[in-house]
């Protein structure tokens, strides 16, 4: 038989560079003296103060530690080896690495890591890599896989997925001229909340991000999909699902948006799904009381409740979460 064409050459399966040093995170900013210990990763295009209030509110209940992800609030970003690729994620993989070297340098026991979009995909990696480093995962809207098409569309196998955003997604936005790029990606960033002096500060902050830190890492999450991985992970993660609080039938409803999630929830093991009705992705400001009662209880291992829309009728119990 044939020998087998030696790498590089056609016919031979791609073999993935690797990123062999850790790129630390750009700026890890402590706060609180809490029995807890978390590790909250910011989002994509912002860095740390997006948690500020957050931690100011929580000075006595939690040891906390926000970081920015390197390429994010000026730094510069982790090397990309020639070849890289959206699908083999380095930089997501990079922060989830910077997590554990956050974890073992500052002598954590059993933190809770918590991220929001972006930073939820870095603290599932980072509890994929080490299930047993932490008491638990909470991502703000970041599901195992996103959905590539309309919502409820067929997922994409993890192959198709992650050459559709390489050849597609990730070269459309490279056609896309700078000015219009930027405006667009403003609008997405100041969508995420209520609060307008906040959405004009992160809309500043993410058009500051150059621009193929922006398009690197928003390809890598569009590229992952870890929904196989999460069957087996032993770490409790908690799912925090906003849905949409403008609903555009029949692209985007809010029953769409649970059926998607629970698609990918049903069957695992140890986690659990908490719905915020009608709410943006800042949902830790918008919904702040609601968001810290619930984090609470899930840290004390009460059942949760799923954050009703603010159209709900007053007086009524929202519902319990099945998951």
């Amino acid at each position: 038989s044939p020998a087998p064409a030696p790498a590089g050459q056609p016919g031979a399966p791609r073999v993935p560079p690797k990123l062999e040093a850790v790129t630390p995170f750009a700026h890890v900013e402590a706060v609180g003296n809490g029995p807890v210990a978390l590790s909250l990763v910011s989002d994509w295009g912002l860095d740390w103060t997006m948690w500020q209030p957050f931690m100011d509110r929580h000075k006595s209940d939690y040891t906390m530690f926000a970081v920015t992800l390197p390429g994010f609030g000026g730094s510069e970003p982790p090397p990309l080896p020639v070849g890289a690729q959206a699908g083999d994620a380095l930089w997501l993989h990079n922060g989830a690495r910077a997590i554990l070297d956050l974890v073992r340098d500052r002598k954590l026991e059993k933190p809770v890591v918590i991220g929001q979009f972006l930073g939820g995909y870095v603290a599932l990696l980072a509890a994929l890599r080490s299930p047993d480093t932490f008491r638990s995962v909470v991502t703000i809207d970041a599901p195992p896989a996103l959905p590539l098409g309309p919502m409820g569309s067929a997922s994409l196998p993890p192959e198709f997925r992650r050459n559709a955003v390489e050849t597609q997604f990730r070269r459309n936005l490279e056609q896309v001229p700078e000015e219009a790029l930027l405006e667009q990606h403003r609008k997405v960033v100041t969508s995420w909340t209520t609060d307008e002096r906040k959405a004009s500060k992160f809309g500043d902050m993410v058009v500051r991000v150059p621009r193929t830190v922006r398009v690197t890492y928003l390809s890598e999450v569009m590229a992952v999909d870890i929904s196989a991985e999460m069957t087996s992970l032993t770490t409790p993660v908690l799912f925090v699902a906003p849905t949409p609080p403008e609903e555009t039938p029949p692209v985007v409803t809010r029953a769409g948006v649970r059926s998607f999630w629970r698609g990918f929830v049903k069957d695992a093991a140890r986690q659990r799904l908490v719905f915020f009705e009608g709410s943006r992705r800042l949902l830790i400001d918008d919904d702040a009381d609601f968001f810290d009662n619930m984090l609470k209880d899930y840290l004390e291992n009460k059942p949760l409740n799923d954050k009703p829309p603010a159209t709900s009728v007053p007086g009524r119990a929202p519902a319990t979460s099945g998951k």
